[in-house]
């Protein structure tokens, strides 16, 4: 008998949700109000950064596009003219950035200061709801996906990227990771890049892309399916 062979590699170590949430929430607004201006500067300066969260792009599908967690909107000035664009960022300083760079761009979108888990929008309002690098910030994963989930229409696509551990379990991917972790962000194991069609009776799912420990060891992101209640 063949015994099937252990994952290569350091064991993954996941998450768990934040036992204060509102605490959690307030700390990332703080850190990412100080640090928006050298954010917005990395993306710029970073083309792997910007290459991972642009490959969400060719996913995404209007006429409506609602952008969870767009941070200083640099991917927004990649679709932003092509859709009806809508966003929403709990960081007032990120949203105000995002404007500028918006209008520096000549482009336009409905940005709004809100929280994940109560998106000001209606039900099935929706083509396409689109979070990169955000995910790992929201302090109730399951919140976050239920209100993404609500606001877009059926047969819509939700499409996440964000970090997840390399499929290889190699070192260099496994210790970023781990650095994210340490500097306070969420990884979770049912968290990765992904794109789902909501459905009535059944959904497929495509890989969006890579996460970023995925990306450096060039293994592919996982499927997933979903089913809507």
């Amino acid at each position: 008998m063949t015994r099937a062979r252990p994952p290569a590699g350091p064991v993954p170590r996941y998450s768990g949700e934040p036992v204060d949430p509102a605490a959690f929430r307030a700390r990332f607004d703080r850190f990412y109000g100080r640090t928006a201006p050298v954010y917005d500067a990395l993306v710029r300066a970073v083309p792997l950064w910007r290459r991972w969260i642009g490959s969400a792009v060719p996913y995404l599908r209007g006429p409506r596009v609602l952008e969870v967690g767009f941070g200083t909107g640099w991917l927004l000035t990649r679709y932003a003219g092509r859709v009806e664009a809508h966003g929403i960022d709990l960081n007032a300083r990120m949203v105000a950035l995002a404007a500028k760079n918006l209008g520096r761009a000549g482009l336009r979108a409905d940005l709004r200061r809100a929280a994940v888990e109560a998106i000001p929008f209606p039900d099935a309002h929706f083509d396409t709801v689109v979070c990169t690098a955000a995910f790992s910030g929201f302090p109730d994963g399951g919140a976050a996906l239920d209100e993404m989930i609500r606001v877009t229409r059926r047969g819509g696509r939700i499409v996440i990227v964000d970090v997840g551990y390399p499929r290889d379990g190699n070192r260099p991917g496994t210790a970023a990771i781990r650095l994210w972790m340490i500097a306070g962000d969420l990884v979770r194991a049912t968290a990765t890049s992904v794109v789902v069609v909501v459905g009535a009776l059944r959904t497929d799912a495509a890989a969006a892309s890579t996460s970023a420990a995925s990306a450096a060891s060039g293994s592919p992101s996982r499927r997933c399916r979903h089913r809507r209640r």
